[in-house]
């Protein structure tokens, strides 16, 4: 059995873990906050919505 002279975990080790063995679905949403796991679309402003939507127009624009 492995032993640690500390108590608890290791965090380094843990977050290395999580990055390379936790799958997210493709078209899973991204957060803005990463310490919110449960952050769905609802936590998009308008702003940023807005924002997105004038970025589509320009590259409409600019295609032809």
């Amino acid at each position: 059995m492995h032993t640690n002279a500390q108590p608890g975990i290791n965090i380094d080790v843990a977050a290395d873990l999580e990055a390379k063995f936790a799958w997210a679905p493709p078209l899973a949403p991204q957060t803005q906050n990463i310490d919110d796991d449960l952050a769905g679309p609802e936590s998009i402003s308008l702003d940023e919505i807005d924002a997105a939507f004038a970025l589509l127009e320009r590259e409409k624009e600019a295609m032809g």
